[in-house]
């Protein structure tokens, strides 16, 4: 019987400010590629109509997020209209043990906080709108904030989340969303075939010691 050769995994970090798309991406990243996986996060927000359990986040208590973060299950974690969200490193350490490819998207602190967590198996990728006019109205006109907060979201984009561009592996700019989905499509298949992620394959094959 041929032994099924073992693949390292690889974390896609999405990441960019509110507006970008990068939701919008991923969902049509992995419509093209069922194999992609992502990371569930955990928060403490109420599950709206039509989420579920496992599928949209981890729902959880105050007290229990911070039991999670207390037992260093909670990789990066950011606070948002008074509701914590973050990554669970359970979830990521089983898909990449499994050789999986994982699409994550966070935001900026937290993007370079898995890049320190794991700096060989995560790929950084910046979304940025086509200019910050598009930016603003993206913001504005998705209604989930008032006008007060969506103003706050655009300076934060300013002054702190667009000037760290410059610490990310890949940058898209997301203005023809089918060109972008090109693009990361682009990204993922030459990271998967970068020699230095192939070497359990070549070990496997007893090609390299």
């Amino acid at each position: 019987m041929n032994k099924r050769l073992t693949k390292e995994g690889i974390l896609f970090v999405i990441s960019g400010p509110s507006g970008s798309g990068k939701d919008t991406v991923i969902d049509s990243i992995r419509a093209l590629d069922d194999s992609i996986g992502t990371s569930i996060s955990a928060t403490t927000r109420p599950m709206r109509k039509g989420e579920a359990e496992g599928v949209n986040y981890y729902y959880k208590t105050y007290e229990e997020f911070d039991a999670l973060i207390e037992a260093g299950d909670v990789l990066e974690w950011d606070t948002f209209q008074g509701n914590k969200y973050g990554t669970l490193k359970s979830e990521l350490d089983n898909q990449l043990k499994q050789g999986k490819c994982i699409m994550l998207a966070i935001t900026v602190p937290g993007a370079l906080k898995i890049k320190e967590l794991f700096p060989k198996e995560s790929v950084l990728i910046f979304n940025l709108p086509p200019s910050l006019d598009t930016l603003k109205y993206r913001i504005i006109n998705r209604g989930r904030e008032s006008e007060a907060e969506a103003e706050s979201r655009f300076r934060a984009a300013i002054d702190n989340e667009i000037p760290k561009a410059v610490l990310f592996d890949y940058i898209l700019v997301n203005d023809d969303l089918s060109e972008t989905v090109d693009s990361l499509m682009a990204i993922i298949k030459a990271e998967s075939s970068k020699f230095s992620r192939n070497k359990t394959i070549l070990n496997d094959l007893h090609l390299i010691d």
